[in-house]
């Protein structure tokens, strides 16, 4: 799915309402809104005789689309009334306390500052069971960045309903935390939108499909590729265990081990190659997963690679001249995987500003380093110095806010881009997949699940994905 600003998104509408009759796009709009309902309240066992609907609006056209929406509503049987997120009254604060559904229809693609004190107290007083849907978006975020005005003062819904193209503010950054599952309703936008160009690209299932490397009868260990890991330290260990664990899980032809974490640890994989003897054989490479400080070979580590993978400490070699030097000489292809601390630190290496938008971060990153930019995080962004729009991953899962799951994204995505035509970045956008939809499996098993857990369920996730 493409993703588009809000100033295109804008001029896309306007010429759609010029050939439309009055008020036709705003009832395409409350239409899709009231059929989500009408399903949402089906699946949860609520006869619309026994629902009441309100909203809490503002006075602009997300208010009114939620207004038509409720003449449809009603028709329906559902019990719908309507209370301006300034009003203070008692019989305000009554009819959102004893809704089933509330929703949040203050403002939309114009948000630009937090919700007021009386709305937040509005959304505090609903029933703890009552199902929060914002329309187009939460109030309280920015609709082109996903950065939250106020957390205190943002609205939480369960579900987003969003109308006529996908938004950035919906897809990563900390708005991901307040805009539940989002939901879009096609409102007759694409043909309007041909002439812009999306900033970023929603990847999808089928998209998965096509990037999965293709295995064959005559597949081999060789063909299938070899990825080399340079992980771990002497303080952490494990991170060399879960890097290996996440790049055998996707089935990568060979692993092959040139770290100096603790043999003992590491060898609980026989099937792993230890030291040097095959670095000519090598397709792709990770450094830096689980170790603070530089490996002592990271030179000769980076001359052997390919594609290479920087991971944690190692995000900051792509600021020293020596190793620019190298990666120019040697036409390796690098991608860094920096969360936010981390693109921070970056930042004031090679002396750029830091942006707290995520969009224009990993953009900057991208170019001022040279490499593809994996900013972790919520709606990981995926930038090409190169590109022109931003992929964004939609298959994250909060089960993967523990520590480690970097290091198994690391692996998978080595593991994935060692294949011949796999690109770093189409490898980046398949170990983000994977991993995401493994920490929903594993969420089945437990709210939140340990990370062996997500690590048990990768072979699935990969099935259910690609296969």
């Amino acid at each position: 799915m493409l993703v588009f600003s809000v100033s295109d998104i804008r001029q896309a509408e306007q010429e759609l309402i010029s050939k439309l009759p009055n008020r036709a796009l705003m009832e395409r709009a409350a239409f899709g809104l009231a059929s989500f309902i009408s399903q949402l309240s089906r699946s949860r066992g609520l006869l619309p005789s026994q629902t009441k609907i309100v909203a809490i609006i503002g006075k602009g056209n997300n208010g009114e689309d939620c207004l038509v929406a409720g003449e449809y509503l009603s028709q329906k049987g559902f019990q719908f009334s309507s209370v301006l997120h300034t009003d203070t009254s008692e019989s305000a604060k009554h009819s959102v306390a004893s809704a089933k559904i509330v929703l949040d229809g203050i403002v939309g693609l114009g948000s630009s500052a937090p919700i007021s004190a009386t709305a937040k107290n509005l959304f505090a007083i609903a029933a703890k069971d009552a199902i929060v849907i914002a329309v187009d978006l939460p109030s309280g975020i920015n609709p082109d960045t996903g950065e939250v005005f106020d957390s205190d003062f943002c609205v939480k819904a369960e579900h987003t309903v969003t109308f006529g193209a996908m938004k950035m503010g919906l897809v990563t950054g900390t708005a991901k935390n307040f805009t539940g599952k989002v939901h879009f309703v096609d409102i007759g936008l694409a043909k309007y939108l041909h002439k812009f160009s999306p900033i970023g690209v929603l990847p999808e299932t089928k998209e998965l499909k096509q990037i999965f490397p293709k295995r064959t009868t005559a597949s081999h260990k060789y063909s299938k590729g070899v990825v080399a890991i340079n992980a771990g330290s002497k303080k952490y260990p494990g991170a060399a265990l879960l890097t290996i664990e996440g790049a055998l899980a996707s089935g990568v032809g060979m692993v092959t081990y040139l770290g100096e974490a603790d043999p003992k640890l590491i060898k609980k994989f026989p099937q792993v190659i230890y030291g040097k003897g095959n670095e000519s054989k090598v397709t792709a490479s990770v450094l830096g997963p689980g170790q603070s400080e530089f490996a002592k070979n990271y030179l000769q580590f980076i001359a052997q690679s390919k594609k290479l993978i920087l991971d944690a400490t190692a995000v900051q070699l792509v600021a020293k001249s020596g190793v620019k030097k190298l990666i120019a000489a040697r036409n390796i292809q690098v991608l860094i995987t920096p969360h936010e601390k981390e693109a921070k630190d970056l930042c004031q290496l090679l002396k750029i500003p830091y942006s707290t938008n995520r969009t224009k971060l990993a953009t900057d990153l991208a170019k001022a380093t040279g490499t593809i930019c994996l900013l972790k995080g919520p709606g990981a962004i995926v930038a090409n110095p190169s590109a022109s729009f931003l992929l964004v991953d939609q298959f994250g899962d909060q089960a993967l806010a523990t520590a480690g799951s970097g290091d198994l994204l690391a692996g998978l995505i080595g593991a994935f881009a060692a294949n011949p035509k796999t690109s770093l970045t189409q490898g980046a956008i398949l170990g983000l997949a994977i991993l995401g939809k493994a920490g929903t499996l594993a969420k089945s098993f437990a709210p939140e699940p340990a990370l062996d857990l997500v690590i048990e369920a990768i072979p699935t996730a990969i099935s259910e994905l690609v296969n």
